[in-house]
């Protein structure tokens, strides 16, 4: 007896089970070029990462905000025994390999016997792609003669959260560079900044600026 057609189509047909699995989401590194700089920190590869946009409500508040801020950073700054903070800006937001910010600290109000931190400042939008920064830093704050040195931190964590402070569709992060520095009132100081990572203009970055303040003894 001939089995119906369905049951004879059915018994054709193998099946195959579905296999589940899981897996972590790599990350993408890019090599950067600043591990051919003579350096006496530890490296560490960049890693890229998308930003997250800004809402266009949340920036018209934010940027309601920003004088109030900025007047009450300025203060604050001020009562903490500031003695010199500039900002350069960076066109259109694209720095390139061969534009070196350079500030010459002549202005500094320096006082016999006290001792100061240096800061470096630096302000990012939402299209920077990076999770880090790689910086080569040339000075004389420690010799007569211009030293370099290459410097790096962290723009956001693991998580593409930004550390320091936004606003304004900005972020704005300071990265300490000496502390509890003495300094000659006679000398003429200055400190040059060239961004050393693999892109080239690096996009993102709205302006860098130098700190310098009083070390207040913890």
């Amino acid at each position: 007896m001939r089995k119906p057609l369905q049951e004879e189509i059915s018994l054709k047909i193998k099946v195959s089970p579905v296999l589940m699995t899981t897996g972590k989401i790599r990350q993408t590194k890019k090599e950067n070029p600043a591990a051919d700089v003579p350096i006496s920190r530890r490296e560490t590869k960049t890693d890229r990462m998308s930003a997250r946009p800004v809402s266009p409500v949340r920036r018209m508040r934010n940027s309601r905000l920003y004088p109030l801020l900025l007047l009450f950073a300025l203060l604050l700054s001020c009562a903490e025994g500031e003695v010199y903070y500039r900002f350069q800006h960076i066109d259109k937001g694209r720095w390139y390999h061969d534009s070196t910010m350079q500030f010459h600290m002549d202005s500094l109000k320096l006082q016999a016997g006290e001792r100061y931190d240096f800061s470096i400042e630096i302000s990012t939008n939402g299209a920077y792609p990076y999770r880090d920064v790689w910086m080569q830093v040339t000075h004389n704050l420690t010799d007569t003669l211009l030293q370099n040195d290459t410097l790096h931190f962290r723009i956001a964590d693991d998580y593409g959260r930004w550390l320091g402070n936004g606003l304004g569709g900005l972020n704005q992060l300071s990265q300490p560079l000496f502390r509890s520095l003495p300094l000659d009132t006679a000398s003429r100081y200055v400190i040059k900044l060239r961004q050393v990572m693999d892109a080239d203009p690096l996009s993102g970055i709205e302006k860098i600026g130098i700190k310098v303040t009083i070390h207040q003894p913890e």
